[in-house]
């Protein structure tokens, strides 16, 4: 009987070969997911950077090349400029020919027509300077000692006429003051009739010079108004009277007994052996 390939005794359909066939297919799964791993996070990293642009360190590399190149060619014009002006220098000549002493100034005659200049602006200043002086003194003053002291008359005058025209307000409203008065002592009290109005024509109106009013017939007035009947037997007549019999028959300020301010007890044997108590005289009374 011979060996076949499924018998496990064979060398081809080991038990060994399934586990090396099985450890390699299980490798192989292994380095496909590996490998889509890899592609995944490929893809992704794609994708996050085309979403979010660049990071800050390449915005920062590619803003310092440019200014990097931006330096470059302003020196690069820089440089350029300098050589320029170097050989516009180096062009000209360095030396300045001999000239003729007749053609050469006349510095004697220089310096004379500049003295001269100097004198006449001087002279002219010297004379601006005196005519600044006269009108200055020949001027008219804002103000004159004249017309100071009517200025200073005009408000005397002012303040007297103000004063004499309070005098006489002043006088007027004592005037009215007084007519009030005695027309407020000629007219019926209250008491006496309350419907009194006064004649709209003012014919009651008396505004005598000096009124001469008495005091003692106005509190026979009163008196006589407040005894009649009918303010007795009033409300305010009752609550009246009963205010004057309560003052009539309220207790003497001297008859009130007001309470000791000090303790009413008897002093404790160590306040009496104080030594300020102890020094205290004696009070008769």
């Amino acid at each position: 009987m011979g060996l076949t390939s499924e018998d496990p005794l064979s060398p081809s359909g080991g038990r060994h070969t399934q586990f090396k066939e099985q450890e390699f297919q299980r490798k192989g799964a292994n380095h496909a997911k590996e490998a889509l791993k890899l592609e995944l996070r490929s893809r992704l990293s794609k994708s996050v950077r085309s979403n979010a642009g660049l990071s800050f360190d390449e915005r920062i590399e590619i803003a310092a090349k440019a200014k990097h190149d931006e330096t470059s060619k302003q020196e690069l014009a820089q440089r350029k400029v300098l050589q320029d002006a170097v050989e516009k220098g180096r062009s000209r000549p360095t030396s300045a020919p001999v000239r003729p002493s007749k053609l050469s100034p006349n510095q004697q005659a220089m310096l004379q027509e500049r003295i001269r200049k100097m004198k006449e602006q001087e002279d002219a200043y010297k004379k601006q300077v005196l005519e600044m002086r006269q009108r200055m003194k020949d001027r008219e003053p804002l103000f004159r000692l004249s017309e100071v002291q009517a200025g200073f008359e005009m408000l005397r005058q002012q303040q007297d006429e103000r004063r004499r025209e309070l005098q006489h307000e002043e006088h007027q409203r004592w005037e009215h003051l007084r007519a009030v008065e005695v027309n407020a002592f000629q007219r019926p009290l209250l008491i006496e009739d309350f419907n009194y109005r006064p004649p709209r024509d003012g014919t009651s109106r008396m505004e005598p010079s000096e009124p001469a009013l008495d005091s003692e017939d106005f509190d026979e007035r009163l008196r006589a108004a407040v005894a009649g009947r009918w303010f007795k037997e009033s409300d305010w007549g009752k609550k009246l009277k009963e205010m004057k019999e309560k003052v009539d028959n309220r207790q003497k300020l001297h008859e009130i007994r007001y309470p000791q301010k000090c303790d009413s007890h008897k002093l404790p044997k160590t306040r009496l052996m104080h030594a300020l108590i102890a020094r205290a005289p004696n009070i008769r009374v």
